[in-house]
């Protein structure tokens, strides 16, 4: 059985492992620094805005996203599902979560950065609601967005 919830305080050390055992894969992520290997960078976004983690069987964590608010747009990063839970829902229920929180925060859309080689999410991302956005400045990078139904 999978639960998603935030981490407490004291479990940001489960963050941090999960992202190392991950760092290669995450690391390609647009804006991703070493700082991420770091418990205070995880303590600092944890007090700044929501980091989701699902978990399986006895605490065990199989996924994780971290969501933050800018205006009226929430931003998703640091989406991970384990390779063993992909293409199980793990973690498309972990995104409706994530939207229906930016919508108690007051958001209009929600919103992601992908590296143009992850062109293969493109897809996926489509059939959950996500279109294209064009940001200025933002060259090499494909923005996703939502608007978020109030």
């Amino acid at each position: 059985m999978q639960r998603i919830r935030e981490p407490a305080a004291g479990q940001i050390d489960q963050v941090v492992a999960l992202v190392r055992e991950h760092w290669e894969e995450i690391s390609r992520c647009p804006g991703t620094s070493e700082a991420e290997l770091e418990p205070a960078f995880w303590e600092r976004r944890q007090r700044e805005g929501r980091i989701l983690i699902c978990y399986e069987g006895h605490d065990r964590p199989v996924a994780m996203l971290n969501l933050t608010k800018e205006g009226t747009t929430a931003r998703f990063s640091h989406v991970l599902v384990v390779p063993s839970r992909r293409g199980c829902g793990t973690g498309t229920r972990m995104l409706r979560l994530a939207e229906k929180m930016a919508g108690v925060w007051g958001a209009e859309s929600i919103s992601l950065l992908l590296q143009e080689e992850q062109q293969e999410l493109l897809r996926y991302f489509h059939r959950l609601g996500y279109v294209l956005h064009c940001p200025i400045g933002k060259k090499g990078y494909i923005s996703l967005e939502k608007k978020l139904v109030l």
